[in-house]
């Protein structure tokens, strides 16, 4: 039996940075110091390796139109067999 997914709680920092994705609220000072800006009309490029696979260690590199990295993400992945994925 699977579990429900339930949504996690807004919270007041969730909430100000939603504003400022829907334009309702000006970008933190952090942002343009370093640079941070919104951008809605990019075609993005996502590439993923596995880094370590004893570990489950996987990396993504997010790239503009440009090849300008934009994002980089590590995850750490498991997976299950047998009695270990019975209800997942």
């Amino acid at each position: 039996m699977g579990v429900a997914f339930k949504p996690p709680r807004t919270t007041k920092h969730l909430e100000q940075l939603q504003a400022v994705v829907r334009g309702e609220a000006p970008e933190p000072p952090i942002a343009r110091l370093i640079g941070f800006s919104l951008t809605w009309e990019a075609r993005l490029r996502a590439t993923a390796r596995v880094t370590k696979r004893t570990r489950g260690l996987v990396e993504c590199n997010v790239e503009d139109d440009g090849g300008s990295l934009v994002a980089k993400v590590f995850s750490t992945c498991m997976v299950l067999r047998g009695a270990e994925a019975q209800g997942r």
